[in-house]
């Protein structure tokens, strides 16, 4: 499977680490991580191992400088980015992060069994 790119992991990295990376070696790696995915000729973000390179590149960065909170969401979207988690996953590590609050819908079986159980008390 190609490693992806997309909105969603385009908004964790300019919303969520961007804003986290406090480090200049860590801000200039994610700004090459920005370059690479939109280098490519057509309006689509690029992805591919080198997206991934420079992901872990830009972790090892953060990992240097102790920006240990940059280096667990830059790991996520390694994680999305190779497609070992879900969309969904993804943006409820995000949501995590930001709010602390899990979106209800996004808990799989047990988001979709009422909240109370007939004549369980």
């Amino acid at each position: 499977m190609t490693p992806r790119s997309d909105m969603t992991l385009e908004w964790h990295l300019r919303e969520v680490v961007a804003k986290e990376a406090v480090a200049e070696s860590v801000t200039e790696a994610v700004r090459a991580v920005f370059t690479h995915m939109h280098s490519g000729r057509s309006r689509q973000r690029r992805g591919g191992r080198e997206l991934v390179r420079l992901l872990e590149e830009t972790r090892a960065a953060a990992a240097d400088v102790g920006e240990w909170q940059v280096v667990r969401l830059v790991q996520d979207a390694i994680e999305y980015t190779e497609g070992r988690i879900t969309r969904y996953d993804f943006e409820d590590r995000c949501r995590l992060f930001a709010d602390g609050k899990r979106r209800e819908s996004h808990t799989g079986f047990l988001g979709s069994v009422p909240k109370t159980v007939p004549g369980a008390m």
